[in-house]
């Protein structure tokens, strides 16, 4: 178990639901949904899929925000001053 969990763990069996059977299966359950949404959404950024492979999230990101960074300079440029 993390910090995290040991924090969970401490506050809900000490504090929240003090002695009460619930208290440490609720525990595991958020225990369990935390490592699950923690190992499915922490890519390995250098994998080919995520960073180099045409299409790839990582370069998708990059190419929007390069034209959007574009569109806001061309926009500053083209705005007369008073």
């Amino acid at each position: 178990m993390g910090p995290v969990d040991d924090a969970g763990y401490y506050s809900f069996s000490n504090g929240v639901v003090q002695g009460s059977l619930g208290d440490h299966g609720f525990v595991q359950l958020v225990t369990f949904v935390w490592f699950a949404m923690d190992t499915s959404s922490s890519p390995n950024l250098n994998s080919e899929w995520f960073a180099t492979a045409p299409g790839a999230p990582y370069r998708t990101a990059i190419a929007v925000a390069g034209g959007l960074l574009a569109i806001v300079l061309l926009c500053a440029l083209a705005h007369p001053r008073r």
